[in-house]
């Protein structure tokens, strides 16, 4: 009889205890996959929001600021527009090669006019692309939908005492207002918002636009490369990555991915203390069949193999229910935590199940070093006098 067989025989004999060690180390392992799964899931849905949430670059004409000094003093700067930016620039953009990173091109112009005797700042903008970007826009009424609408921000309305379907004389064109911003709590709140044809047309420009913004999903591709791209096609533009939006997305998924780690560290050191702890028993209990085998001849190393080897089987049976129920609970869970979760499933292959199953193995083997030391360091004489 071999020392597999002998520990398969032993696992068998005690199903019960083989079943709750099983399971003791399947639950850590269960954990760890159905944690991954569920933390790509929140990583995934936390860089997309983060990448739709407003701009993280912008497009602006390319300008020289000079100084201007005279009678000895500075009295101040003159910004040089050296080109402006047209609406026919927003094509270029669409064309870069990393046109699929982009989430949104987002126009816009910007311009004073008369607002029923008042002057306030007006925007042109391209209302489809603007609330891909400004998500967290909720409007009172509904949002501009025909050239001859506008959407007020939440103070313009308040100061011309607007309300949705009032009318509204802009340059001498009346429009309808058909929605209000509620209050944002940025300069949106005091803007008058309009497509970019309608405003064009009341500020008396052809094809120019003051700026444009753009979201791109760069937690797939570096920002810089697209800021780089688009200076190649608009060489008279400035590109500006905003970098707080960039830098604010990395430090939340830096923090996801510390707390992931710490947690499965927290779930590894459990799960081989429970083994451990198994295993110790294991071998105090099996004192008169070491005693036995020492007297039939197995030597130190045999000893020491049996109670490894039993650990071996453990940490595979374990490993491979833990990643099976892992799967399953992740698949399950993962709606829960996040409603438009998407499981990356290319992460679930053969090689995901060799690692899990692997450090399961090795947790287990490790575990069962000091009771195998334990086993080879017990008394045959004093093992068998129970006998």
């Amino acid at each position: 009889m071999d020392l597999k067989t002998i520990v398969i025989s032993h696992l068998l004999k005690k199903k019960g205890r083989t079943i709750l060690l099983v399971c003791a180390l399947a639950t850590p392992v269960c954990a760890i996959v159905a944690s991954i799964i569920v933390l790509n899931a929140m990583e995934h849905d936390v860089s997309k929001k983060l990448d739709e949430f407003g701009a993280n670059i912008v497009i602006l004409p390319q300008s020289n600021s000079l100084s201007v000094y005279y009678g000895g003093m500075d009295v101040g700067g003159i910004t040089l527009e050296s080109e402006s930016l047209k609406e026919e620039d927003v094509s270029k953009v669409r064309s870069i090669n990393l046109k699929d990173n982009l989430y949104a091109v987002s126009p816009k112009l910007f311009g004073i006019a008369s607002v029923n005797g008042k002057n306030l700042i007006v925007a042109g903008v391209n209302f489809e692309e603007e609330l891909k970007m400004k998500k967290w826009w909720k409007v009172t009424g509904k949002v501009p939908h025909t050239k001859e609408q506008v959407l007020l921000g939440a103070d313009v309305s308040r100061e011309l005492s607007l309300r949705p379907g009032d009318e509204v004389t802009l340059n001498s064109k009346r429009l309808i207002v058909s929605g209000v911003l509620e209050e944002t709590g940025s300069q949106d709140d005091r803007i008058v918002f309009a497509e970019l044809s309608t405003i064009k047309k009341i500020l008396g420009t052809k094809d120019k636009v003051s700026l444009i913004e753009l979201a791109a999903y760069c937690h797939s591709c570096p920002i810089e490369e697209i800021t780089r791209e688009i200076s190649l096609v608009i060489p008279h533009a400035t590109v500006k990555p905003v970098k707080q939006a960039i830098s604010g997305r990395e430090i939340t998924l830096s923090l996801l991915r510390k707390s992931l780690k710490i947690f499965l560290g927290i779930l590894i050191i459990f799960g081989g203390l429970i083994l451990f702890t198994s295993l110790l028993a294991s071998v105090r209990e099996r004192r008169r069949e070491i005693g036995i085998f020492r007297a039939v001849g197995f030597r130190d190393s045999h000893i020491f193999a049996t109670v490894i080897l039993e650990a071996f089987f453990l940490g595979l049976l374990g490993g491979a229910l833990g990643y099976l129920a892992g799967i399953i609970g992740g698949y399950h869970f993962s709606p829960v935590v996040v409603p438009e979760a998407q499981i990356a499933t290319h992460n679930l292959n053969h090689g995901s199940a060799l690692i899990s199953i692997s450090l399961s193995v090795a947790l287990s083997v490790l575990s069962g070093l000091y009771p195998a030391f334990v086993a080879t360091k017990l008394d045959p004489v004093e093992s068998l006098k129970s006998l």
